[in-house]
C-alpha cells in the first residue's frame, strides 16, 4: 500500500464530511449516486472501489443485493462504520481481496487519479467483475476548466499536516482512458461532472449558484460533458 496516501487521508478524514452534504459537493455527490442508480439492480453484487467515509456507498447498499466497500485509509473507514456499513475494508486497489467474477458493478469517484499503478488496478478490476458487469470510474479530465484552474492556483489544505498537492494527482485525456481500459472493453457513456463551475466558491454565492447548479445538472449527460472536470466513464466488455 501506499504509506503516503494512507497518511494523507487518514489526516483528510477528519474533516472530509464538513462541506460534504450541501453546494457544491452536494451536487457532485448527487450526479455521480445518479449514474450508479442507473445502472443497479437489485440483483447486483456491487463494490465501490475507495469508499472513503461511505456516503456514496450508504445510498447504494439498500438498492442492491450486496454492497462492499474499500479503501485505503483506516481512518476514512472509521467514519464510515456508524452507517452500518458492514462489507468495509481496508485495501490495495492494485490487489484486491476478492474472488474472480464476484461483482456485476464496480464503481469509483475522486479516487482514480491518486493511483500510481492505474493499469495494475484496472486489470484487477476486470479480474473481479462478472462477465456481463459493468464498471463506472471516475477520472479526472485534462480537457477541462478545472485542471486550467488547478494549474494557476495555490495548494488547498485538507489538513493540519497536508495540501492537495501532497499526493499525486493524475488528469486524463479520453485517449489515454482509452488506452487503459485496452481493447476487452469499451466506453459506452460519458457523464461530465463540473462543467461550468470554474471555482467550488461559486456555490456560495446566492443565485449565481442556482443557475450553475442548474446547468451542471441539466447538461452533465451532454456534449458538453466531455469537458468536465470530472469523467465519469461507463466501461463494459465488447461482446
Amino acid at each position: 500500500m501506499d504509506k503516503k496516501n494512507i497518511k494523507y487521508y487518514d489526516a483528510f478524514s477528519e474533516s472530509y464530511e464538513v462541506e460534504r452534504h450541501k453546494g457544491y459537493h452536494k451536487m457532485l455527490d448527487d450526479l455521480e449516486t445518479q449514474i450508479v442508480y442507473k445502472y443497479l439492480k437489485e440483483s447486483s453484487n456491487v463494490l465501490e472501489l475507495g469508499c472513503g467515509t461511505g456516503l456514496i456507498l450508504q445510498r447504494v447498499k439498500d438498492r442492491c443485493k450486496n454492497s462492499f466497500g474499500i479503501d485505503i485509509s483506516l481512518g476514512m473507514l472509521k467514519k464510515a462504520k456508524p452507517k452500518k456499513l458492514n462489507k468495509i475494508l481496508q485495501g490495495d486497489l492494485t490487489a484486491l481481496p476478492y474472488k474472480d467474477d464476484t461483482f456485476d458493478l464496480l464503481y469509483s469517484f475522486k479516487v482514480l487519479a491518486h493511483v500510481k499503478e492505474m493499469k495494475k488496478a484496472f486489470s484487477e478490476f476486470d479480474r473481479v467483475l462478472s462477465k456481463d458487469g459493468v464498471m463506472i470510474l471516475e477520472f479526472y479530465n485534462k480537457s477541462s476548466i478545472r485542471y486550467l484552474v488547478k494549474m494557476l492556483k495555490s495548494p488547498t489544505n485538507t489538513s493540519k499536516e497536508f495540501d492537495d498537492e501532497a499526493i499525486l494527482t493524475r488528469y486524463d485525456s479520453k485517449n489515454e482512458l482509452k488506452k487503459l481500459i485496452g481493447n476487452d472493453f469499451h466506453i459506452e457513456a460519458i457523464r461530465g461532472v463540473r462543467i461550468f463551475t470554474v471555482v467550488a466558491q461559486l456555490y456560495k454565492i446566492p443565485i449565481i449558484s442556482n443557475i450553475i447548479d442548474f446547468l451542471e445538472r441539466k447538461l452533465c449527460d451532454s456534449f458538453l460533458g466531455n469537458f468536465g472536470g470530472f469523467l465519469i466513464l461507463i466501461i463494459k466488455r465488447k461482446n
